[in-house]
């Protein structure tokens, strides 16, 4: 077999591996509805690439018998390298925080320093852990906003705790915030929905929770925010 004809076959491999994966019709747009749906975006170029040589090669008459062009091993690789990604997406947990590396704090715990770290490092959201383990809430710019406006109280000292917040912690208490759980093994395309969704519900999603099994009660594995995912 030619080159071509190898292309043209990882080709259709990958064409029906995305009707079985995603549902797509067998309309010959498998390709194009995958570029459209955005689950792999940093193989998009070479998607339509790869799209456009297969209609050259699909619908062109040949010259002399032959394909009036070859695509080379390295295309041919690229195609493996796709339908290998396909064949196993990423899950969140790959581009997580992982919990070892989380800024967090419990309810005993000072909030000034916490506020002066994030100022420093330019964080938004520090997750409040019970027994060092499960999210119980989670202190951000606005629940500063909110103490202000509800109990008309500017002033953190350096005696203030999170306990001392507390009512405004939990995570129905955030009015324009959302937050949300997902299992460890929840697709990164599955969480890129959630973000977009939540947008579009009215609120911002703004961190989701990575546990075992995705329920609030379990140990906190990583968290990810959508800066986590932007491009990915």
């Amino acid at each position: 077999m030619s080159n071509a004809d190898d292309f043209i076959q990882e080709y259709k491999e990958l064409e029906n591996l995305c009707r079985c994966k995603y549902g797509f019709s067998a309309d010959g747009k498998a390709i194009s509805k995958l570029i459209t749906a955005r689950k792999f975006p940093e193989y998009e170029k070479e998607l339509v690439w790869c799209k456009d040589i297969r209609n050259i090669l699909q619908h062109d008459p040949k010259i002399d018998g032959n394909y009036i062009i070859e695509p080379d091993r390295g295309l041919i690789n690229l195609l493996k390298k796709i339908i290998d990604r396909v064949s196993n997406p990423p899950c969140v947990i790959e581009y997580a925080i992982h919990s070892a590396d989380i800024v967090a704090a419990s309810l005993e715990k000072q909030v000034k320093p916490y506020i002066r770290e994030m100022i420093e490092k330019n964080y938004t959201h520090i997750p409040i852990l019970d027994k060092n383990q499960y999210v119980s809430g989670v202190f951000s710019e606005n629940t500063v906003f909110m103490n202000i406006a509800c109990d008309e109280i500017a002033e953190i000292d350096e005696r203030t705790t999170f306990e001392d917040l507390s009512k405004y912690l939990p995570i129905e208490a955030h009015k324009t915030e959302a937050f949300q759980w997902c299992k460890k093994n929840c697709l990164l395309s599955e969480v890129k929905d959630l973000f977009h969704e939540t947008l579009q519900n009215g609120k911002r999603l703004n961190m989701i929770f990575i546990t075992e099994h995705g329920k609030s009660t379990e140990k906190l594995l990583g968290i990810v925010t959508p800066w986590d995912i932007l491009g990915k």
